[in-house]
């Protein structure tokens, strides 16, 4: 039986492992086919040449990535797959969401510093070296600098929503996302549905998506069984993945655990070929 990971994140977003460690960990768990999905940057296949090095393992992998978005005040994520990686409209899209990532994670340090936090937006990026970053590394900093102990404090009194450091990010709408995945050529799937309410899946369905993520760890048998009937009633795909991060127990154990069947990953390939 293959076993295929379509959600795994790197140290090019907010992942603990390097890419070549996601191959090897990949190989080990006797994954057959993975897709990297980072947030909001594709740098893993356009400087990582992480295809080939995946090839050199019999891994097969597909281009990947996670889109943040917001519709009516709810971050929704859209993965694309299989994607054009040189497309132009893709790749201006992401830059600028790159851009605003780092102003925003800027502009929560200097609010930390306000308040007697002493990081820098430069010791952060010559530590953590990713292409997309977000609050999870400023919680990083903060711990290794000693003003906390584990993430949940920075979450809960410092950065967290309605904290005194937070601050909102700036997103594309899911249709604009949809629409760039859509333009360069790949499918887009509605990450991690799990508490999505009935007027964003009408939305999204609308707004031309593929399918949503059946398949992930924050889904119980209640909720896939849910989606299954949703996309089967729209004639829409399910994708799934472990959502692999890394760094603590029980996300290391996810990896391996949560894939989808290779019927599930063909009628994906077969449907972006109509």
């Amino acid at each position: 039986m293959k076993k295929i990971d379509l959600h795994i994140h790197t140290t090019y977003s907010d992942g603990y492992y390097s890419p070549q460690d996601i191959l090897i960990l990949a190989k080990n768990k006797k994954l057959s086919t993975i897709s990297i999905t980072d947030h909001d940057t594709i740098d893993v296949y356009l400087k990582d040449n992480i295809i080939e090095k995946a090839k050199e393992l019999e891994l097969e992998i597909i281009p990947g990535v996670e889109i943040s978005t917001e519709h009516n005040d709810s971050e929704i994520h859209i993965l694309g797959y299989n994607f054009d990686i040189y497309n132009k409209k893709l790749n201006d899209v992401l830059n600028f969401i790159i851009t605003e990532r780092v102003n925003r994670v800027k502009r929560i340090i200097k609010k930390l510093n306000s308040n007697g936090i002493d990081i820098t937006f430069e010791e952060l990026e010559k530590l953590h070296k990713s292409t997309t970053y977000g609050r999870p590394h400023v919680a990083d900093m903060m711990i290794r600098k000693g003003y906390i102990k584990n993430i949940y404090e920075a979450f809960t009194y410092h950065i967290g929503i309605n904290c005194y450091a937070y601050k909102k990010k700036i997103h594309i709408s899911p249709k604009i996302a949809i629409d760039i995945i859509h333009d360069a050529g790949g499918i887009a799937i509605m990450a991690h549905p799990n508490k999505t309410n009935e007027e964003i899946l009408n939305y999204l369905i609308n707004s031309g998506i593929d399918g949503f993520e059946i398949i992930h760890p924050s889904h119980t048998n209640s909720i896939k069984n849910n989606l299954k009937k949703l996309v089967d009633y729209y004639f829409l795909l399910e994708t799934g993945g472990s959502d692999f991060h890394g760094g603590n127990k029980n996300d290391n154990e996810n990896l391996g655990n949560y894939f989808i069947s290779e019927t599930v990953y063909e009628n994906l390939l077969k449907y972006q070929l109509k």
